[in-house]
């Protein structure tokens, strides 16, 4: 039975359940998709699969020991958030960043600290009302301040300004980077990062006659959608390879949905592999999706 005879199937026993006010109420109907829903959250995930198992980062846990930010913004930070590879040669390492807060979390304030093998650094902040403020080096770039290793990072005090306001800020620590076991020839979650921008402005709506439209800001897509069995639907963008189909479940009145991010050519295995500080051939493939949830919006 298509979604539109369903729908149409429902109406017309609700219909007659209340024209008959001798029955017992009716068994209220499960929760639908029709309607218009809100963007709670989102992550993307990376899954990887290895040819052997590996000694590789870990991007979940936390550091042993801490970057200290003080002055106009105060932070500890415990968490790896990248691992900046040489995009040409043999991907060798160029960098750190490292943040506040899990990487999955979206919790705001977020704070960064970014280092290159150049010398040059940053610390970001994002605040809780999406403004963003960062804060440079004052002197030249100077590698003598950092020390970049494998296993161990150094980070010498040293004073930050942000352009225009001359706020300051002041970083300073050594950190130890976590690792994990990852078994050989099993599919793995590997990283999972929330964005850093606002997610306020998208939303999907559902219709009954099996069209849907997303709207992210002043950008608006159409497509079509489905039920697909054991409450699960999928939908398709208009003209957006099938290779891409979301695909939704509904639980307690939020809806998650799950979308190929696309596929893992050699250059995306490429970077997934120098993420993880993996050797040359380490990963025999990867695949990256977008997880979202939405609440419904009430008419």
């Amino acid at each position: 039975m298509t979604a539109p005879a369903r729908f149409a199937l429902l109406a017309f026993v609700l219909v007659l359940s209340g024209c008959d006010s001798g029955n017992p109420p009716a068994v209220p109907a499960q929760p639908s998709i029709v309607g218009t829903w809100a963007i709670q959250s989102r992550v993307q995930n990376t899954y990887a699969t290895l040819e052997q198992t590996q000694r590789a980062l870990d991007f979940f846990s936390p550091v042993g020991g801490e970057l200290v930010v003080s002055g106009a913004v105060s932070a500890s930070l415990r968490y790896l958030e990248a691992r900046y590879s040489d995009p040409v040669g043999d991907g060798s390492l160029r960098g750190y960043s490292f943040r506040n807060v899990p990487a999955a979390s979206g919790q705001r304030p977020l704070v960064t600290f970014g280092v290159t093998d150049t010398g040059s650094a940053v610390v970001s902040e994002t605040r809780a009302d999406g403004s963003m403020h960062g804060f440079y080096v004052e002197d030249p770039p100077n590698t003598a301040l950092f020390s970049l290793g494998a296993d161990t990072v150094r980070v010498a005090r040293a004073r930050y300004v942000e352009s225009g306001t001359g706020a300051e800020v002041f970083v300073s620590g050594v950190l130890v980077l976590p690792h994990r076991t990852i078994p050989g020839g099993a599919e793995t979650l590997v990283r999972s990062q929330a964005p850093s921008f606002d997610l306020d402005d998208q939303r999907l709506t559902f219709n009954a006659d099996g069209t849907f439209r997303a709207t992210f800001g002043n950008s608006t897509s159409t497509g079509r959608w489905a039920a697909v069995g054991d409450g699960t639907f999928t939908s398709l963008i208009d003209g957006v390879s099938a290779d891409l189909t979301s695909r939704y479940t509904l639980q307690e009145s939020v809806l998650t949905a799950t979308t190929p991010v696309g596929p893992c050519d050699a250059v995306c295995l490429f970077f997934v592999q120098k993420d993880l500080a993996l050797p040359a051939g380490a990963v025999r493939d990867a695949r990256l999706t977008s997880v979202a949830t939405f609440d419904r919006v009430q008419p």
